[in-house]
């Protein structure tokens, strides 16, 4: 929904599709978190006391509701809501750290200060629901929701596994590599929000070009500042792995501009079908 929520408000009847969308993305937050947890428990139960601590940033993401204000043009808003949670996040982690507190603490702060933006965010602005319910809704969405998923685990599955196969030392050299890369890559994926709503791809191909490259350049510079972040930790600069990185996020902007494109025209069983090849 966050992603194609903003063009499905426009092609779809704005009031319905949003009371449907609310309705759906509850539930289906309640399902995901059923699923954390049991991932947790079955596979990372060592760790279980602290990673469930993440559980309120799952259970509250149905109130989020940045994909209504990009449906209603309002970027600006969206922009204040992830500021202030990110500062507040910023903040409470900083507080945590200086008071010498516990990881699972910092993961609380960190998980319960998004929630609480979601919830506020959520209240001061979508419309009441009326139209709750309908299960053809989901049954459009099905493909999106598929699609976004083999999405997400394309890209941390290898994450995953390294972590129960490998263990922490190979895990934690591959992810601080992929630390900087997503910290980087994510610039092209806030162009791609702010112009999902729009129909043109015109300005938003030349912003996406731009903040890509932006993120390139960053990622291939790594070498310069990587030893300031992770050498106390232990882990060593890859030359070969930042360069298939450099490659992955041109590839990465190609994909949000050519695949995710085709929600704008409404064609999500498309949309599924690809991700689902790439993750294959």
């Amino acid at each position: 929904t966050s992603l194609n929520g903003p063009r499905m408000m426009q092609l779809s009847g704005a009031e319905a599709w949003i009371s449907n969308a609310r309705f759906w993305r509850m539930r289906l937050s309640w399902a995901a978190s059923f699923g954390m947890l049991m991932v947790v428990l079955v596979f990372y139960s060592s760790q279980a006391s602290i990673l469930l601590w993440g559980l309120p940033m799952v259970v509250f993401y149905g109130f989020m509701s940045d994909w209504y204000d990009r449906g209603r043009q309002r970027p600006d808003r969206v922009a204040y809501r992830q500021i202030i949670q990110g500062l507040a996040q910023l903040s409470g982690v900083g507080i945590v750290i200086w008071l010498k507190g516990s990881l699972s603490m910092a993961l609380a702060i960190y998980a319960g200060t998004a929630a609480l933006t979601f919830i506020i965010w959520h209240r001061l602005k979508v419309p009441e629901d009326k139209h709750s319910e309908n299960t053809n809704w989901l049954l459009i969405q099905l493909p999106v929701l598929v699609g976004w998923s083999a999405y997400f685990l394309t890209y941390n599955l290898p994450v995953l596994l390294l972590g129960f196969l490998s263990g922490a030392a190979i895990t934690g050299f591959y992810s601080s590599h992929y630390f900087l890369y997503t910290s980087l890559a994510t610039l092209s994926v806030i162009t791609m929000d702010v112009f999902m709503a729009k129909p043109s791809n015109k300005d938003y191909g030349k912003w996406l070009f731009f903040f890509t490259l932006v993120a390139v350049v960053g990622i291939a510079a790594s070498k310069w500042y990587y030893p300031v972040l992770f050498d106390a930790k232990g882990f060593v600069w890859d030359a070969s792995l930042t360069f298939y990185m450099v490659i992955l996020c041109a590839l990465h902007a190609w994909r949000l501009f050519r695949i995710n494109s085709l929600l704008n025209h409404g064609t999500t069983r498309s949309f599924g079908t690809w991700n689902i090849l790439s993750l294959s």
